[in-house]
């Protein structure tokens, strides 16, 4: 009984794959959870940036199922009933340019890459 409007599984290209959605909305990522520490390592030791980082891993977030605002709850209930552990990272807007954005990192995403602002 969810309204699910898309899911995206999260690999290569990392967040910008919700883009691959054929709707005219972009996501603002506002709540993302701290990323396993084995991701600050790599980017401390290879000297890589938010940008690249966040393009080419999925920093931890491996699935996102995005539904109604007022169903979220829903989706999460069905998660912890399984153990399977969610977040809400976010929300989706009106955008025709389909860009993701993640403030927490002042990243913007569009086409095939991330830029700051």
């Amino acid at each position: 009984d969810i309204n699910i409007k898309a899911l995206a599984n999260i690999t290569g290209d990392g967040l910008l794959n919700m883009t691959r959605v054929k709707s005219e909305v972009g996501y603002v990522i506002d709540r993302l959870p701290e990323p396993n520490s084995v991701f600050g390592m790599m980017q401390k030791i290879g000297n890589i940036s938010d940008e690249e980082m966040f393009l080419t891993f999925n920093m931890g977030i491996g699935f996102c199922i995005i539904c109604p605002e007022g169903e979220a709850a829903k989706v999460t209930a069905i998660t912890d009933k399984y153990d399977v552990e969610s977040f809400l990272i976010g929300y989706a807007v009106k955008d025709p340019e389909r860009k993701v954005l993640i403030p927490q990192k002042n990243l913007t995403g569009k086409g095939s890459g991330f830029y700051k602002g």
